[in-house]
């Protein structure tokens, strides 16, 4: 795979993901806005359910946003989706709290992304946790305002907020001068990347902003998402992608957080350095007590706790009619398939 951004994706551990076969795949991924779904580097990947599509060639905001994310998950389910609305004090209607956000709970959206600076409404912000109480994750743009401060959205609380550092010719890491700053950015990723020119495949365009930092770090959750899919049949809610981002985020600042750089540049961990358990069920620190995954597994079978744990923990991942078998004999490949398991998940020393 020919990459426009290598020195980006190098550092940022995606080369790493993409060769252990992290690409995105089964994940679902929504952006807030407007394109061209026939674009030749969407490969017609796009769903479009609500008519949000522009047509002609031209290299719309939208699709340079989009254009990030493909590149760092090339193998994800993409959808656009509208994002308008009016709001007050008192009342919020409008395309996102009426069709998109209803349809990321009925889709299974898995991350969400706008590259926009939306706005801060206390019944959108309501709107929006219910939806991430059903595992959307949101991320947005923190502006491009300086010390004036972040957008909206950042603003609210309810998105993860990303400012944008570049990468100068020594290869150093700096805070674009654009990026806004104040208490609200949650974490920073590299906002000046090259995109596809939707009109000719043999050019590339460079852009800047927190528009960019924000789908390359969406992009990123998008191969962690995969990773914790497949080893516990579970993506990770809003809670545990956060604590994930943090604990794998490298200090450009002050130690800790700080209102240039929040928490700092997010860098992907080796996979098989990942410790499964220290998030899966961060909200209530007690594995083993979520509903029940599987459909043929009652909460109250005696042995409910036990499958949802190993579950969790990435042992046994059941079928994919979403059925665990619960009396079906094991056989000795799949118990050496949990043995190997064990060996992955929790760095068990191997001889």
């Amino acid at each position: 795979m020919e990459y426009i951004n290598e020195k980006e994706f190098e550092l940022s551990g995606i080369l790493n993901w993409h060769n252990l076969g992290y690409t995105g795949k089964n994940v679902k991924i929504a952006n807030m806005e407007t394109c061209n779904i026939n674009a030749w580097y969407l490969k017609k990947q796009v769903k479009d359910p609500f008519d949000n599509r522009r047509e002609g060639l031209e290299n719309s905001h939208g699709n340079q946003t989009l254009n990030v994310i493909h590149q760092v998950a090339p193998d994800a389910e993409f959808y656009t989706l509208p994002r308008g609305g009016s709001y007050s004090t008192s009342k919020a209607t409008g395309n996102l709290i009426e069709k998109s956000l209803p349809y990321m709970i009925k889709e299974g959206i898995h991350l969400v992304n706008a590259s926009l600076g939306g706005t801060d409404n206390k019944i959108l912000n309501n709107e929006i946790l219910k939806v991430q109480k059903d595992g959307t994750v949101f991320i947005c743009s923190a502006g491009n305002s300086g010390d004036k401060g972040t957008s909206p959205y950042a603003r609210s609380g309810v998105w993860i907020s990303v400012g944008a550092v570049s990468l100068t010719n020594q290869n150093e890491v700096k805070l674009a001068t654009y990026s806004s700053i104040d208490e609200h950015v949650d974490f920073v990723q590299f906002g000046g990347l090259y995109v596809n020119d939707i009109k000719n495949k043999d050019r590339v365009m460079y852009c800047t902003g927190t528009s960019f930092s924000s789908p390359l770090l969406l992009g990123m959750l998008a191969l962690v998402q995969q990773f914790f899919l497949e080893k516990t049949n579970k993506t990770l809610n809003q809670e545990q992608i956060y604590r994930f981002i943090i604990d794998n985020s490298i200090d450009l600042g002050e130690k800790g957080k700080d209102d240039m750089f929040g928490h700092g540049l997010f860098i992907l961990p080796n996979p098989e350095d990942i410790i499964i358990k220290d998030y899966v069920n961060v909200s209530d620190n007690n594995i083993g007590d979520d509903i029940m995954d599987f459909k043929d597994v009652d909460k109250n079978r005696w042995s409910a706790k036990n499958i949802d744990l190993v579950s969790d923990l990435g042992l046994m991942n059941g079928y994919p009619d979403g059925t665990f078998k619960p009396a079906q004999p094991v056989t000795r490949e799949e118990i050496a398939t949990v043995l190997a398991n064990l060996v992955n998940n929790f760095n068990v020393k191997q001889k």
